[in-house]
């Protein structure tokens, strides 16, 4: 009798020892995805003021938060020099408008921290990514090397409107056109593993698209969601990319 309670022992000790995901940091990733609070952490070096005035517009509009069913809506902003550690206090980490410019590190801190980012992705964290906008870097333009799957993308304003690629997606469903981000940076060339939502009418450029990575999310917006931008998205639209973010598929 002993002896098979001694090798029983053994037996659960050893699937333990082998099991992935049993310590508290794995446990505090994987509870990431927390449907209904959308806890941004804001990175902006830059001192970005559009994309704070729209995010906290939203976070103001307790009707439209009860309508989706976010029950949390809270804006930190950080700087991409924050401990990588931290980035688990968020669902979504957001990288506003022209955060790949050369006058601010936010494109080469995140790189140089791209396994730690990533990690965040994958545990169930969530990342929003803006118009990069690398207008004065060499050739205007930029390969996100940071992604499972880089995107090369180059700087550009194009004044045309948006065609729905995915009616069927949840940001997607009930909205026009019109309601969706321009590709305010041309996308170059973007690997098969996304899913394109929408792009421009006449140059086909993608203009939103989204990745699921195990068990994150990432998002492109390729417009300006400032109200004097050529086409901004809608507030309709911003919710929904939030949103999505934050849900389990």
């Amino acid at each position: 009798m002993k002896k098979n309670v001694l090798f029983s022992a053994l037996i659960l000790l050893f699937v333990y020892s082998c099991s992935d995901g049993l310590t508290d940091s794995d446990k505090e990733l994987g509870d990431l995805k927390d449907p209904g609070a959308i806890r941004i952490g804001l990175i902006n070096d830059n001192n970005d003021t559009t994309t704070p005035q729209r995010l906290q517009s939203l976070a103001a509009n307790t009707k439209m938060l009860n309508e989706l069913g976010i029950s949390e809506f809270t804006i930190t902003e950080i700087t991409s020099a924050i401990d990588p550690d931290s980035l688990k206090e968020f669902t979504i980490i957001y990288l506003p408008v022209s955060w790949a410019a050369l006058t601010t590190p936010i494109y080469e801190n995140i790189n140089d921290n791209a396994a730690q980012y990533m990690n965040y992705v994958k545990s169930g964290g969530s990342m929003f990514i803006e118009q990069p906008n690398p207008f004065n870097r060499p050739g205007n333009t930029i390969t996100i090397d940071f992604l499972p799957y880089p995107v090369t993308l180059s700087n550009g304003y194009l004044d045309e409107e948006v065609t729905v690629v995915d009616s069927t997606h949840y940001i997607t469903t009930g909205l026009d056109g019109i309601d969706l981000p321009f590709p305010g940076d041309q996308v170059q060339d973007l690997p098969e593993q996304y899913t394109l939502l929408a792009e421009g009418t006449s140059s086909g450029y993608p203009s939103l698209f989204t990745l699921n990575h195990d068990d994150g999310k990432i998002l492109f917006a390729m417009g300006h969601p400032s109200s004097t931008s050529v086409h901004p998205y809608s507030d309709a639209a911003y919710y929904k990319m939030l949103n999505w973010l934050t849900l389990a598929d």
